[in-house]
């Protein structure tokens, strides 16, 4: 299948991608902060983590442009390499448990080329860090609404990050055109 060109102009795109993950980083901060059974605030951590997130974006806005640019394998191939090493910063420190949960979470979500027996016990692999950390949520707070919002901010957060990496985890020759882009 020919990839689609970007109608979107460059810019635009990146911009989009830095503010997405901005926003997500901020989210992100906010449901550490509501989990922690001993919630601290520094501006040195918050800046890392929405400056993490915020990179995270910017280099899936590469990899969408140039997997919408170019077909040439080693440059998408090298892209792609670029937008998983975007996505190292947030596994620093406690993200670091759940680098499984993006990296082979989102491998098994967007390889649909993959025999589903594969899939199927990467998804599981990749749920695993995910359950421990919503136990370790549940062991600081109980059934609480804290524990509720814990767990689905949980989802939300680092399952986003393994949805919206497509472009980063997809075999080589797919490239999806967005739909408002078509």
């Amino acid at each position: 299948m020919p990839l689609a060109s970007l109608r979107t102009p460059v810019a635009t795109v990146l911009t989009r991608s830095l503010i997405a993950g901005a926003l997500l980083g901020v989210v992100a901060r906010c449901w550490m902060r509501l989990i922690s059974n001993d919630p601290e605030f520094s501006w040195t951590g918050t800046m890392f983590i929405v400056g993490g997130f915020t990179l995270w974006g910017f280099t899936q806005g590469v990899v969408i442009v140039v997997r919408h640019r170019t077909s040439r394998r080693w440059t998408v191939s090298l892209t792609r390499t670029f937008g998983v090493l975007g996505t190292l910063p947030l596994f620093f420190g406690a993200g670091g448990i759940l680098a499984p949960t993006v990296i082979l979470g989102g491998l098994a979500i967007h390889r649909s080329e993959w025999k589903s027996t594969y899939r199927l016990l990467l998804g599981l692999v990749a749920s695993a860090p995910a359950v421990f950390v919503a136990v370790q949520i549940y062991d600081d707070h109980g059934w609480s609404w804290r524990w509720w919002l814990g767990v689905f901010g949980l989802v939300v957060i680092w399952g986003g990050l393994a949805l919206a990496s497509h472009q980063t985890f997809a075999r080589q020759g797919e490239c999806v055109t967005p739909p408002a882009s078509r």
